[in-house]
């Protein structure tokens, strides 16, 4: 019993969380109050209890659904809720509450206290879920308890358990949208009516009215305040079973004591009320008395305000439910039962139809309504209608508007139809005039009109065709004229038109010439002509688009024509324009729309950021790249420059990095920024932020075995000589590009030759050059190098340091302080800064102010821009092209094109103007005015540019481009101003290309930036071979030398300040000719002039030191130097030389005395000295005014002639007295000036005795060889002079070289020496050693790869190779180390990827074989690397990581090494596969030669490894050295510089066999190389195909799949097999077994696998393991009842899970049984399910439940009778239903009731029974049904029954075979009913046949009896009183009794008024009840019992009869009322 009662619950647990998931929607809500949110809520807070559901005492909630509160739940006495509770708040109930159902508190607002509480006795049915504590106060709680943990529980143990974990909190739903009402009416309600559906004013009802809504639908009311007695809603539901009341209120509803009925069928639950009051009574009902309470049906819908049920004493019974958007108050003794609201009914469609017209034809129109909504109604409402009001199609005779209205069981919808007149004439439109011309002899005349169907009648002079139709055609000119006709309405219309004549000839006009270039592939050509809307046809060769405009967009060159049609004439003009070839000009990137971009990037990184592809422009003339970034400089908004760095710097989204610092200048951030993260500054947040961005321009350079001449060419070698001076004590530094980024450290060597100073200098000038900062971004020309050669060589003494200034402006004005910080005393530099100002000084000039202040002296290269300048005022005219603004009006002509001539070559033309520069600082304004520079063709029609919006930033533009080709064209510049009214100073400079100005040469001057610094030294150049010391004099200033002349700080400062020379020899290539022919680069350019003054000025500030211990100043250093300067062109300052040429000598002789020398005496050979006084000279050098001579200790009185030659008078003399010079000091210290060398007249005969090194050669790497030297004597061999080497009085020969074993291939002094053993032979020998040269010469070399064999999918690694050399000349411990540098040396400099070439591609069937590979080998550019693809392989590895194997490969065609074989010179451009880019093979010796040509583009090499001498002309080596070209070179811009090449091993297959190898080059000076091939063996790969282990379950899908182990690289399995991979299943027995599979363990098997051959795979096949496990079959006995006492059904069973089309068949299934019995009582039992099997399905069980429900138990008191004022009779029952014999044990009862003293008076009077008990009651429902007690009258007052025969009726085929119907009456005057039961007293005789049963309850008035019969004589006889007198009455019927009159013959029984029919009568089960059509409406149909109860009956509507279930109703006589509008009529039932 236990176990049961824990199922029972656990089935009602179960059953309460049925309910708490089905809560949907607030329809599930009895009771349910909001929070004041629903939309147009604006009331506040409600008094307590605030939001809430409360409930008072005696309150009772019936039914299933929910109560509801977005705060709180609360009770405030005993009530009775059967309904779930949930708040969004609190539950608190009074003492005594009954909840049966969940209860769930969600405490939303975290209130403190308890979030559940109830008060004493409460009995909890349900479980209890809280977000807080809870505490039940007693009682008992039948569920379960879950809170939240931390909270609390309190009360009586719950039954379910006290839970802690998360409770279920159902969310509450929301109410719904209020409806918007329609406006209330005018009429007010105030006493019983009948309102039907409409909009009504105020009902104030005042006691006992009715009223009643008749019909559904919507009722509008302004408000309701009903008072006094109890007023009723009776609701006519009309019989409709979905018609919904709608009863809406805008104001509050006060019901008062209020009652409801509902008649004509109908139900609570489509019964609406809502109402738009407000505050705490929106909705308010009274409570009635006990015996009459208020009464409500329907659902309540308040939004805005309360709900306040049952206020006063008494009780109120609602059907419905309450909802309220603030709070619900139920008073006491309210009784709430729940009726769920219907779904109210559907808003019909409604379509009036079209719109009519009533015209002169049509009087009346039909409306046609319709809908899609079937069972409406219609009704037409309007102001002419005719008929058909209340039908679809209504006939109207009236314009106006008509409304349909369509109404669906209550729901309605209108829709509206437009009725107009049309009387009017049709409209007539002759249509527009024609015109004949010479093109159109006839035209077409179209008339129209508006009218539909008119007919058209033409008139006129010339109709050719149709007069009859709307268009007729005409050929003469004149009027015409149309009647047209409205056949509809018969009214007619005219109207006219002419024809004229139109012979216009239009003017054609093609356009100016215009021409095509390389870069502008169309132009537009400008056609017009006379008249505007002329219509234009282009022909010609080349039209792209357009040829039907003015403007068509042509392609090709040639003639190309127009014709000009004037449409309306029809006659033509042609006319035609010439487009040429024309100059060939190219962007250098992308130009702006327009030629301008506003943006904050600028044109030059919009373009960049759209267009750019990493590797593609290697010029880096505009732009500093790094890999995919480049270098910029964000000028940021003053005050911005920190926030702009955290934003950008190394962020994502931005990525800046490597910033570089910019000194002094806080506006401008400069640093590597990543190309496609460029557009994220030109958007928020960074662009608020920056004033603009622009690219790092990069810097413009003014471009020793080797000596330069220049020192020669300015005399500085003399001022070492003559002051003993060489700069000691001076450092000099210079920024440049780099010192020493070229590889294999040619700085070292310059170190080891005597060039650089450093350890290891020959000259013991040990000191190291100071890189302050070398170039950080790769290798550059290394020109600083160039430039410290030349200070050495003038200044050899001199400290050195160098330091980059060519990475950013700003870097650069930074590091000028740095080498002040670092010691510097003289600073050179040779860059230009495109944005370094013109019209002021910039930060690097600023720079050079600064350093000059701090006592350093700058010397500055000019430039090498020459005159290519334009400067002037700004003068406006109208601008060109369609610009905007207005354009420079160059020499003020209204010119606004200035014309060029441009060479061949990259340019960059800069435009600046005078203007506040922003990022100097002068951030109050920025730029005022906006200029733009464009450049156009020569004919001024096309154009390009790259402005920006210079407004508030900084004036200047940079307009970049190029001219390919080998021939100048012309063109023209503009310039532009775009915004502003400034006229400024306008100046632009072209600082690369060569252009020349066609006109307005003004304004030449190009020395800007820190070349026009006020201290800095400016030098311009001169060719050190167009000097004085070469011949030439004055000097001849070279053309490319800066002019000067620029305005800056409004000021012409004299620039340049001197002219020095260049072109000298260094040892670093710049490219330069080599114009004297030596072993030695020359370096030309203001670059080379520069260093040679620094030098100068080291010599000068040495000297000062040295003579006066002081310094010099830079200011009086650049007068120095300024004031000495030998003259050059006119006398005096000028723009072009400036003060003239450098006077090292000059300026030394300005403040210090040389020491003289002197080299011989000259007088008259024909005189002997010393025999007479003569004149004599003496010729050498450094001579001054002051020198004299002195012979023989006395000065001679001299006199000067020159600096070479001073003479004086000798007297007589005997012997050879001694004579020498002497220069008297000038200097403080007395160290200047001094004695010459000794002379005399009579030298003895000194020999010239000459040891020269013998010249020398050895390969690389051998051991020096033995040094010797060749001695000559006065230029004859010593053996040849007679004498030996001892008697030339020297020691030993020794030699000296900078050269070792391992000095790379060059030339090497070998320096001889000796010392004289005695210095007599002084006397006898003049010695000088002559250095010899060592050539190290290059080392043959063979190099082979080995052969290398690996797996097909192995990375592919070439890294081992055979060298081949003769090592017998290399010393033997030098061996090893010797091939360790080699193979580093070339294997470090190979590419991390393999070209390849593919051996199986057939080039013309030509096949690429060894041979043509032989003794070649391979170099890479750089971008053909950076295009290089990916050959990836991933390899997992055992620990599960991931090895990725890389091969990058560069494919090169076959046809490209057959190309390179038939000219390796000129190669052209070869695909190797599709989508990669195509590829060439050049001769690297081609490149150097600069004969290199790819797809006819010559290719410029800038790689100082190829260029170096091992590929060179005249060299064997490298000879077949293919450097593979990339279409990107090729397409690169012109002159673009190929720098990057790097070795590459190439491979002729990474498939599986045999390849050849070619070697990588190996780039090195130091070999004489010839290759060899390798072979690379390709092994096939190992391909396992693995079928995977699968576990699946029968009837699945069989998901075979397969691993595929050992692919490579990017092969597919699809690509190397073919067909699909097939799986074979086979069992233990290797049966194979069919797919789908039985359940069971099976092998799988892959199949049907072939390799395409050739393959790169060895195939292997493994076996995986199928789990094919059973399904699960779901088996369930499904639940089922019976009644208690009946026998177990037949259990049955549902299945769940066949597959495969499997079905309970194919398996032996479970059987099913129970524990209960036939007698076991009411409950739930298991049913079990047992046994059962199946061969592929698991079988799982569901059990059943076989519920025993109660059986039917019923009592029925008998009816019984008596005659008034006898015995009461026995009363008994009639017990239906007992089961298992429970009738044998009854222990008491039935007990019956009558009413006393019922018996005293005649009437029907209840038989009430009950309580019959018995042991098994509880397993009956027990049904007590009443009997009737009937006490007929006797005695006074007392009537007998009268039985009579109406007739009879002759029955056809009846189904009883009876032929006559009788139709017996009775009449019963009584007031009461009679109960005379069938026997004595009520007795039916016949000697025949019949059949029916006679009445046994005779109701008052008329009554029926009709029995069928033979035709026999039938009587009915009924025995009643009279008075006390007994009477019989009998009436008698035969087949010969009269037969009814209007009956017929009948089919069937029927009882009827003159309108109402019921059919049958007596009635078993329905009842039928038909109206007569003209008996008018019915208002309702009830049916009464004889004590006047009204009986309830199931109905149901056919058409037009009504059907009543009668089969409930007890035997017995019933009244069927039928109420119409005027009167009610009765009909008598009789229920068998």
């Amino acid at each position: 019993m236990q176990q049961l009662k824990k199922l029972l619950f656990t089935a009602f647990l179960c059953l309460i969380v049925f309910h708490a998931r089905s809560q949907q929607s607030i329809s599930n809500y009895v009771l349910f109050n909001g929070n004041g949110t629903v939309p147009g809520a604006t009331s506040s807070v409600p008094s307590a209890p605030g939001y809430a559901v409360q409930m008072a005492s005696s309150t009772t909630i019936n039914g299933n659904g929910f109560v509801g509160s977005s705060n709180l739940i609360q009770t405030t006495g005993s009530s009775t809720i059967r309904a779930g509770l949930y708040s969004k708040g609190k539950i608190s109930l009074a003492n005594s509450n009954t909840v049966i159902g969940n209860m769930s508190a969600e405490n939303s607002g975290s209130q403190t206290g308890n979030g559940i509480q109830t008060g004493s006795s409460a009995q909890i049915t349900g479980n209890i879920n809280a977000n807080g504590n809870i505490t039940i106060g007693g009682g008992s709680v039948n569920g379960s308890v879950t809170r939240v943990a931390g909270s609390t529980y309190s009360g009586p143990v719950p039954t379910g358990g006290n839970i802690i974990g998360t409770p279920n909190l159902p969310g509450l739903p929301a109410l719904p949208t209020p409806v918007v009402f329609p406006a209330a009416g005018n009429t007010n309600i105030t006493s019983t009516q009948t309102l039907s559906p409409g909009n009504y004013k105020n009902m104030t009802l005042t006691g006992n009215k009715t009223i009643t809504f008749n019909g559904p639908g919507t009722y509008v009311f302004t408000s309701i305040n009903n008072t006094g007695s109890c007023n009723t809603f009776k609701f006519n539901f009309q019989n409709s079973t979905t018609g919904v009341f709608k009863i809406y209120i805008h104001g509050n509803a006060n019901l008062g004591k209020s009652g409801s009925t509902m008649i004509n069928g109908g139900s609570a639950s489509r019964i609406f009320y809502e109402t738009h009051g407000t505050g705490t009574n929106a909705f308010t009902i009274a409570n009635g008395s006990t015996n009459a309470p208020s009464r409500l049906d329907g659902n309540v819908y308040a939004p805005y305000g309360a709900i306040n049920i049952g206020s006063g004493t008494g009780c109120t019974s609602l059907s419905g439910s309450l909802w309220s958007g603030t709070q619900v108050i139920l008073c006491s003794g309210v009784t709430l039962n729940y009726v769920a609201p219907a779904a109210q009914c559907t808003t019909p469609t409604a379509n009036a139809g079209l719109d009519k017209v009533l015209d002169c034809t049509n009087s009346t129109v039909t409306l046609n309504g319709s809908s899609n909504t079937s069972g409406v109604t219609y009704s037409w409402a309007g102001p002419g209608i005719v008929s058909g009001a209340n039908t679809a199609n209504a006939v109207v005779n009236t314009i106006g508007t008509y409304t349909l209205t369509v109404n669906n069981n209550g729901c309605t919808a209108t829709d509206q139809v437009i009725v107009t007149q049309n009387t009017t004439a049709p409209n007539a439109n002759a249509g527009s005039s024609a015109t004949l011309t010479c093109t159109s002899s006839s035209v077409a005349l179209n008339a129209t009109s508006t009218t539909s169907g008119a007919t058209f009648a033409w008139s006129g002079p010339g109709i050719v065709s149709n007069p009859n139709s709307a268009s007729i055609t005409a050929n003469a000119a004149g009027s015409y004229s149309v009647v047209v006709t409205d056949p509809s309405n018969g009214c007619t219309s005219s109207a006219q038109t002419s024809v004229n004549t139109n012979y216009n000839v239009p003017s054609a006009e093609a356009g100016p010439g215009n021409a095509l270039t390389c870069s502008i592939l169309e132009v537009t050509l400008q056609g017009s002509s006379s008249n505007s809307g002329d219509l234009f046809s282009w022909s010609g060769p080349g039209i792209v688009s357009g040829g039907n405009t003015a403007n068509p967009v042509i392609n090709v060159i040639g003639t190309y024509y127009v014709t000009v049609t004037d449409p309306n004439s029809g006659c033509t003009s042609t006319d035609s324009t010439v487009i040429e070839e024309g100059p060939c000009i190219l962007p250098y990137y992308t130009p702006c729309p327009g030629g301008k971009y506003s943006g904050t990037l600028g044109c030059e990184l919009s373009s960049l950021f759209t267009n750019y592809v990493v590797g593609s422009d290697t010029v880096n003339d505009v732009y500093f790249f790094a890999g995919d970034s480049v270098y910029i400089e964000i000028i940021t908004n003053e005050g911005q420059t920190q926030n702009v760095f955290n934003l950008v710097y190394n962020t994502p989204g931005y990525g800046l990095t490597d910033t570089i610092p910019n000194g002094l200048n806080p506006l401008i951030i400069t640093g590597k920024y990543p190309i496609a993260n460029l557009g994220n500054l030109a958007i928020a947040p960074a662009v608020s932020m920056i004033n603009y961005v622009r690219p790092v321009y990069p810097a413009i350079n003014s471009v020793g075995v080797a000596v330069t001449q220049g020192d020669t060419a300015q005399f500085t070698h003399q001022v070492r000589e003559a002051f003993q001076v060489d700069g000691d004590g001076v450092k000099v530094c210079v920024l440049s590009d780099s010192y020493n980024t070229i590889i294999n450290d040619p700085a070292g060597t310059d170190i080891v030759n005597g060039d650089l100073p450093g350890t290891g200098n020959p000259d013991g000038n040990t000191t190291p050059v100071d890189i302050i900062k070398e170039f950080p971004y790769g290798q550059r020309s290394d020109e600083g190098r160039a430039m410290l050669q030349i200070v050495h060589d003038v200044a050899p003494g001199a400290s050195l340091g160098f330091r980059t200034g060519a990475i950013s402006e700003g870097d650069m004005a930074a590091g000028i302080i740095e080498c002040a910080q670092n010691g510097c005393d003289v600073i050179a530099d040779d860059i230009t800064w495109l944005t370094s100002p013109f019209f002021q000084d910039g930060v690097v000039a600023k720079a050079v102010d600064s350093v000059s202040s701090m006592g350093v002296s700058y010397v500055v290269a000019a430039g090498n821009f020459g005159s290519k300048s334009y400067e002037g005022v700004y003068t406006p005219t109208a601008a060109p092209l369609g610009l905007s603004g207005t354009a420079h009006s160059f020499g003020g002509t209204n010119d606004n094109m200035l014309s060029v001539t441009l060479a061949p070559g990259n340019y960059t033309i800069v435009l600046q103007w005078q203007d506040s520069i922003y990022s100097l600082g002068q951030t109050l304004t920025g730029t005022l005015t906006d200029y733009d520079i464009y450049l156009t063709n020569q004919y001024g029609t096309q154009y390009f540019g790259f402005n920006r919006n210079n407004l508030g930033g900084d004036p200047i533009e940079v307009l970049p481009f190029i001219v390919p080709g080998t021939n100048p064209v012309q063109a023209n510049i503009t310039i532009v101003r775009a915004a502003g009214s400034i006229n400024s100073n306008i100046k632009l400079i072209v600082f690369r290309g060569e252009l020349s100005f066609n006109e307005y040469t003004s304004g030449s001057s190009t020395i800007v930036g820190q070349s026009n610094a006020a201290s800095a030294l400016t030098v311009g150049a001169v060719n050190y071979f167009n000097t004085p010391a070469y011949g030439v004099n004055p000097p001849v200033v070279q053309n490319f030398s800066s002019r000067g002349g620029s305005t800056v700080n409004n000021t012409i400062r004299n620039k340049p300040d001197l002219i020095a020379p260049n072109g000298g020899n260094t040892t670093v290539q710049l490219g330069g000719p080599n114009v004297d022919g030596d072993l030695f680069p020359n370096f030309f350019g203001t670059s080379a002039a520069a260093p040679h003054a620094a030098g100068t000025a080291a010599l000068l500030i040495s000297a000062k030191q040295k003579f006066y211990g002081a310094d010099i100043t830079p200011g009086d250093l650049r007068s120095l130097m300024n004031s000495t300067a030998t003259e050059m062109d006119a006398p005096g300052f000028d723009f072009n030389t400036g003060n003239g040429y450098i006077n090292p000598y000059g300026s030394m002789l300005t403040f210090a005395a040389p020491t003289p020398l002197a080299e011989e005496l000259a007088w008259d050979t024909t005189i002997v000295p010393g025999t007479v006084v003569f004149n004599a000279g003496v010729n050498g050098e450094y001579f001054t005014t002051q020198s004299v001579i002195i012979f023989n200790g006395d000065t001679l009185p001299t006199t000067f002639i020159s600096s070479t030659q001073i003479s004086a008078t000798f007297p007589t003399f005997f012997g050879n007295y001694p004579i020498y010079i002497y220069t008297p000091p000038i200097v403080p210290f007395l160290n200047d000036g001094g004695t010459s060398d000794t002379l005399y007249f009579f030298n003895p005969v000194k020999k010239d005795i000459q040891i020269v090194a013998d010249n020398k050669t050895k390969r690389y790497g051998e051991v020096l060889p033995a040094f010797t030297a060749s001695i000559y004597v006065d230029g004859v061999p010593l053996a040849n002079s007679g004498l030996t080497y001892n008697d030339l009085g020297l020691t030993p020969i020794t030699f000296s070289s900078s050269a070792t074993t391992l000095s790379n291939a060059g030339i090497y002094f070998i320096s001889p020496s000796a010392s004289v053993v005695d210095t007599g032979y002084n006397t006898f020998f003049n010695y000088e050693f002559v250095n010899g040269l060592l050539t190290i010469e290059k080392l043959p070399l063979t190099i082979i790869p080995r052969d290398t064999t690996i797996i097909y999918g192995d990375k592919i690694e070439i890294t081992d190779f055979i060298y081949q050399y003769d090592n017998s000349s290399i010393d033997a411990n030098d061996q090893a180390n010797f091939l360790t540098n080699l193979e580093s040396a070339h294997q470090q400099n190979i590419a991390d990827a393999l070209a390849l070439v593919n051996a199986r591609a057939l080039v013309n069937g030509r096949a690429l074989v060894n041979a043509d590979l032989a003794n070649l080998s391979a170099l890479v550019s750089a971008r053909a690397l950076v295009n290089a693809r990916a050959l990836v392989n991933a390899r997992a590895l055992v620990n599960g990581t991931t090895s990725i194997d890389t091969t990058l490969l560069v494919d090169v065609a076959t046809a490209s090494v057959f190309n390179y074989q038939d000219d390796s010179s000129t190669a052209p451009l070869v695909n190797a596969r599709a989508l990669v880019n195509a590829r060439a093979l050049v001769n690297a010796r081609a490149l150097v030669n600069g004969t290199a040509v790819v797809n006819a583009r010559a290719l410029v090499n800038g790689s100082s490894v190829v260029n170096s001498d091992n590929v060179g002309s005249g060299s064997s080596s490298n000879q077949n050295v293919a450097v593979i070209i990339d279409e990107d070179d090729a397409n690169a811009p012109v002159n673009d510089t190929l720098y990057q090449f790097v070795g590459i091993n190439m491979i002729t297959g990474t498939y599986a066999g045999t390849h050849a190898i070619v070697p990588a080059a190996l780039m090195s000076n130091n070999f004489e190389i010839s290759y060899g091939l390798g072979t690379l063996t390709i092994l096939p790969a190992t391909l396992t195909i693995s079928a995977d282990s699968i576990s699946s379950t029968y009837g699945q899908p069989v998901p075979f799949t397969y691993d595929v182990d050992g692919l490579q690289f990017d092969d597919s399995l699809a690509g190397i097999t073919t067909g699909p991979i097939g799986f074979t299943l086979t069992d233990a027995n290797n049966n194979v077994v069919p797919v789908p599979a039985p359940a069971g363990n099976f092998t799988i098997t892959p199949s049907g696998i072939n390799l395409i051959q050739p393959s790169d795979y060895v195939l292997q096949v493994e076996s995986g393991l199928f789990q094919n496990a059973k399904a699960n079959l779901y088996v369930s006995v499904n639940d089922t009842s019976r009644v208690y006492g009946d026998p177990n059904p037949v259990f049955t069973f549902s299945y769940s899970g066949f597959v495969n089309g499997d079905d309970a068949g194919d398996i032996i299934p479970p059987t099913a049984s129970t524990t209960a019995n036939q007698s076991s009582c009411i409950g739930t039992y298991p049913i079990t399910l047992s046994g059962g099997s199946a061969a592929n399905y698991n079988l799982i069980f569901d059990n059943g439940v076989l519920t025993v429900t109660k059986a039917t138990l019923i009592v029925k008191a008998d009816n019984k009778f008596l005659y008034k004022g006898g015995s009461i009779p026995t009363r008994t029952s009639t017990i239906t239903g007992w089961k298992n014999n429970d009738q044998n044990t009854i222990t008491s009862g039935p007990s019956y009731t009558v009413p006393s003293s019922c018996y005293l008076t005649a009437g029907v009077y209840p038989i009430t029974v009950c309580c019959l008990n018995f042991p098994n009651k509880t397993s009956y429902n027990i049904v007590y049904q009443s009997g009737l007690l009937y006490v007929n009258p006797k005695g006074t007052g007392a009537k007998k029954i009268i039985t009579s025969l109406s007739c009879i009726d002759t029955l056809i085929n009846d189904p009883s075979g009876l032929p006559y119907l009788a139709h017996f009456t009775y009449s019963n005057t009584n007031s009461t009913a009679l109960y005379i039961p069938v026997g004595t007293d009520n007795s039916v005789s016949s000697t025949g046949t019949y059949e029916g049963v006679q009445p046994i309850v005779f109701a008052p008035g008329i009554g029926n009896y009709d029995v069928k019969f033979s035709g026999q004589p039938i009587t009915w006889s009924v025995k009643s009183y009279q008075g006390s007198t007994k009477y019989t009455v009998s009436a008698s019927a035969t087949s010969s009794s009269t037969k009814c009159s209007g009956y017929g013959t009948r089919m069937g029984e029927e009882i009827s008024t003159a309108t109402v029919n019921a059919y049958p009568n007596p009635v078993h089960d329905l009842l039928r009840i038909s109206i007569a059509q003209d008996g008018g409406e019915v208002e309702n149909l009830s049916i009464t019992d004889m004590l006047g109860k009204t009986v309830q009956l199931p109905m149901t509507i056919e058409k037009n009869n009504t059907l009543l279930d009668c089969s409930s109703l007890q035997q017995g006589v019933y009244l069927l009322r039928v109420t119409f509008a005027d009167h009610d009529e009765v009909v008598r039932i009789v229920k068998e």
